[in-house]
């Protein structure tokens, strides 16, 4: 928790999205270490604007970023002080915070198609007549 904490902070502190990809993805090449940062970034600040909107009383005026909810929490370590303030919501929010990977409703069943099993069903032959070649019976 606390890499992906440094990790957002250096994009939200870096003069640009690309410099924080070259300084912190230096293993792969620029359009996958934008795209990885962006999601991560994302889903932290989609994540801190649920909290501020479930628990409005202490962060209705601060911005879903780890910098405005490090100064309004005063500590170091926001994802881990936020944890234990909203810890009945965890099983509801998304990760990497929370513990809904799959970020939808509980209350909604996902419809699945599934095949039928058994045998294939049989091969319809059709025989088809030369153009030019009807004959009328």
């Amino acid at each position: 928790m606390a890499e992906l904490e440094a990790t957002v902070l250096a994009v939200e502190q870096a003069p640009s999205r690309a410099a924080a990809a070259g300084q912190l993805r230096t293993e792969i090449e620029l359009p996958g270490a934008l795209r990885y940062l962006d999601r991560l970034c994302q889903s932290i600040h989609r994540t801190l604007a649920a909290i501020r909107g479930l628990e409005p009383a202490h962060f209705t005026a601060v911005a879903p970023t780890l910098q405005a909810f490090a100064a309004a929490l005063g500590s170091d370590t926001v994802l881990m002080c936020l944890r234990g303030m909203v810890a009945r919501y965890l099983p509801l929010l998304p990760t990497p915070f929370g513990f809904d990977p799959r970020r939808r409703c509980r209350d909604t069943a996902v419809p699945r198609f599934q095949h039928q099993a058994g045998p294939d069903p049989p091969i319809a032959i059709l025989e088809t007549v030369p153009a030019g070649r009807f004959t009328a019976a």
